[in-house]
C-alpha cells in the first residue's frame, strides 16, 4: 500500500498495542485508514485495518477498492502515521 509520510510524525505519542491510528492513502481522493496496533518494535507496527473513511470528512467509506484493507493486517513504519490515539 502506498501510504503517505507525516513529516510531523515524531511529535505523536509513541503508539501502543490497541492504540488506535489513522494512515492517510490516496493521492486524488484520500483516505483516513482507521487501524488497531497489534504489536509495537523500534521501527514496525502491526495493526489490523478496522475501517476507511473519507479524509476530509468523517464519512466511513463502503464501496471501493480502499474497502478491500478493512479486516487486513498491514506492517509499516512510524513514520507513516498521522494521528495516534492511545486507549488507557
Amino acid at each position: 500500500m502506498n501510504w503517505e509520510l507525516n513529516p510531523d510524525y515524531r511529535s505523536l505519542p509513541r503508539p501502543k498495542e490497541q492504540s488506535i491510528i489513522h494512515l492517510k492513502v490516496g493521492r486524488d481522493f484520500a483516505y483516513r485508514v482507521k487501524c488497531i496496533v497489534m504489536s509495537v518494535s523500534d521501527d514496525k507496527i502491526e495493526a489490523k485495518v478496522d475501517a476507511v473513511f473519507d479524509w476530509n470528512g468523517a464519512g466511513q467509506v463502503m464501496g471501493g477498492d480502499a474497502v478491500q484493507l478493512v479486516g487486513k493486517v498491514v506492517t509499516l513504519k512510524p513514520e507513516f502515521i498521522h494521528e495516534v490515539i492511545n486507549r488507557p
